[in-house]
């Protein structure tokens, strides 16, 4: 609203001001709409600042690093002067957690909220000696997060002691229990209703209730609940650097159910109300999609990577990016029990190599984690081949023939590259998403593991 009425203002100031000059014709006032007209533009972008002194920390560099729900974002950048002062800007629409990092220092989060402050900091060995000035945001969060961890703390102990009372000594520490739960409650009602701050604090609160559940399982449904009322599609949360945190935290949670069946259950019903809360946003739905695909994956949770699969491959009212597709097809097509596509290369083809096993891998010269796995992968190769009958067939997305050279000219296994990159038929074929990509396939051809990397696949084939 806000925004709309100095939209409106600029716009009357400015008809007004076009107004004038065409009647008067007078330089001055030529020059006093120039002048109005950029001063308007510097309103617009309006920053707010940072000024902070940390007196053993002069001359060092230092960063503001912000939160976008799977990224952090870069805000700005700056070095402290000869007394250890500082300055720096954040935009007015940023209004979230930030991470303020200095070289040689300690690290400190901070909130952004169309605030200009003052941090001042004399011991870094000493936190009652941050002060800050001219912010709410921030003396509200550093009191909530102290009464917070104090009470979950205390809750923490009374559920241990309860374990060990019974009569009335157990009612007792019951009543108390509840008395501190009550405080937890209502602990974001002594700050102002909208600010940052009190939107943090329930975050937490929420991260502490995981927490707790996990160590005592009869309290997971009511952080089952909690969970999936969360909105997804927040900005506000997407700036807080704990989407990522509560994800996985809540879904590793979902572990410790006793009950595989109920595990699943609850496991499948949160899936839905996390993708369901971004069914408005399609690019972060997609996003928040392929993050827990990977969390399960590497987790081992092949159900609920498959579900999570088939819930975006089956979906009409979002148009997946081709990574997405490949990488949710990948599962469905290139499940664990599947026979995988044949492979043609030079004079040969996959399904000839006569081996007991068979490892295809996906990789470029370009790859980081290709550069650490392919070595790994030529120092195992004489036991993967004498002791287990196993073949490689390594499949380079390279697309410049002399880097794949280079890169592979003492492989002692089967290395094969045809230039076209991502395009190639064997990366479509199995609907590579990223490299290092691995598959092991038994002497029929049909797809028995999907190693995360070389060690996964030795400590598989020890047992064999």
């Amino acid at each position: 609203m806000q925004a709309t009425l100095k939209a409106a203002n600029f716009c009357v100031t400015y008809k007004l001001l076009k107004l004038i000059i065409t009647m008067h014709k007078s330089y001055l006032l030529k020059k006093l709409y120039i002048l109005l007209f950029f001063l308007s533009l510097a309103i617009q972008a309006q920053t707010y600042q940072i000024v902070g002194n940390f007196p053993a920390l002069k001359n060092n560099r230092l960063k503001l690093t912000g939160y976008t729900a799977f990224k952090d974002t870069l805000i700005a950048s700056s070095a402290l002067d000869n007394s250890g002062r500082f300055v720096l800007e954040y935009p007015k629409n940023y209004s979230g957690i930030a991470l303020l990092q200095v070289e040689n220092g300690p690290t400190l989060n901070v909130i952004l909220n169309t605030e200009n402050f003052e941090i001042q900091w004399d011991n870094l060995q000493d936190f009652t000696t941050l002060k800050y000035t001219n912010s709410p945001e921030n003396d509200a969060i550093i009191k909530g997060m102290t009464m917070q961890q104090e009470t979950v703390s205390k809750l923490s102990g009374l559920n241990y002691l309860k374990t060990l009372y019974d009569g009335q000594r157990l009612k007792v520490i019951a009543k108390e229990i509840k008395r501190q739960e009550n405080e937890l409650a209502a602990l974001s009602k002594k700050f102002p209703e909208k600010s940052y701050a009190t939107y943090y604090l329930e975050l937490r609160k929420l991260v502490d209730e995981i927490t707790l559940a996990g160590n005592y399982p009869e309290k997971i449904a009511v952080a089952e609940a909690r969970f999936n009322s969360v909105n997804f599609n927040d900005s506000k949360l997407h700036h807080s650097g704990l989407m990522v945190p509560i994800l996985e935290s809540y879904f590793q949670l979902l572990e410790n159910y006793g009950n595989p069946e109920k595990s699943n259950t609850s496991t499948f019903a949160s899936i839905d109300a996390t993708l369901k809360s971004l069914a408005s946003n399609s690019l972060l739905q997609q996003e928040t999609a392929a993050h827990l695909f990977s969390y399960f994956e590497k987790r081992s949770q092949s159900k609920a990577a498959e579900y999570v699969a088939q819930k975006m491959l089956n979906q009409s009212n979002c148009q997946l990016s081709e990574k997405n597709t490949n990488l949710f097809e990948q599962y469905r097509k290139m499940a664990v029990g599947n026979t995988a596509p044949d492979i043609a290369f030079a004079d040969n083809h996959l399904y000839a190599l006569p081996n007991t096993y068979k490892l295809v891998v996906f990789g470029a010269s370009w790859c980081p984690n290709c550069q650490e796995e392919y070595p790994k992968l030529k120092e195992s190769y004489a036991w993967l081949h004498n002791a287990k009958d196993l073949e490689i067939l390594y499949i380079s997305i390279d697309t410049d023939p002399l880097e794949y050279s280079n890169f592979y000219k003492d492989a002692p296994f089967i290395t094969f590259c045809d230039t076209q990159g991502w395009e190639t038929k064997a990366a479509k074929d199995y609907y590579v998403a990223a490299t290092p990509t691995l598959y092991l396939l038994d002497k029929n051809n049909k797809i028995i593991l999907k190693p995360n990397a070389i060690a996964d696949l030795q400590a598989w084939l020890k047992n064999k």
